[in-house]
């Protein structure tokens, strides 16, 4: 829970700096998903187990980037570079990608 509440408080702090900035932790009806999807560039997908994302096909779908965590099932989707982008995520690394500061 610890890391819960730390994420949230990190992307309040991130939304208040970059206006375009959302984290969506809870599930939404399928009209605002596709109405989101409309308006996303990139989007981050990194589930700690292995399974396939409904969201990660949804996104490339709407032609969104995708920057994934490299399980097995993200890697037989996404080629590094190719069609997203493969990565080791925390927060920190996530905020010191290239695609990140362009937005700065």
């Amino acid at each position: 829970m610890m890391f819960l509440r730390k994420l949230r408080k990190k992307a309040n702090e991130l939304n208040k700096q970059f206006p375009n900035f959302h984290y969506v932790s809870e599930q939404l009806p399928r009209e605002e998903v596709i109405a989101l999807w409309s308006l996303v560039d990139a989007f981050i997908s990194a589930p700690v187990y292995d399974g396939y994302s409904n969201a990660v096909s949804e996104g490339r779908y709407a032609g969104a980037i995708p920057i994934v965590n490299p399980i097995p099932a993200n890697l037989e989707l996404i080629r590094h570079k190719v069609n997203g982008w493969v990565v080791i995520l925390s927060l920190l690394s996530i905020l010191q990608m290239p695609c990140w500061k362009c937005y700065q």
